[in-house]
């Protein structure tokens, strides 16, 4: 019974958190993205190595990511 509600709550609450991951990528093109050092390119799901890297990246130097979190 609570994996059925494990996996409720994981259909419910992923569209939401993809949706608002991405919101600041909405304006630029593929094209510009992949134009982009990985290193400063936004984190979208899905894109684990890049977002890996961005994450290592920001852990080292302590910089804001493009999502206005601090990792």
């Amino acid at each position: 019974m609570i994996v059925r509600y494990a996996i409720l709550a994981a259909l419910l609450v992923v569209p939401f958190v993809a949706a608002s991951s991405t919101m600041g990528a909405n304006n630029l093109t593929r094209r510009e993205i992949r134009q982009m050092p990985i290193t400063e390119r936004p984190s979208r799901p899905g894109h684990f190595y890049g977002n890996a890297v961005r994450r290592n990246q920001s852990r080292q130097t302590g910089v804001v990511v493009s999502s206005g979190q601090v990792w």
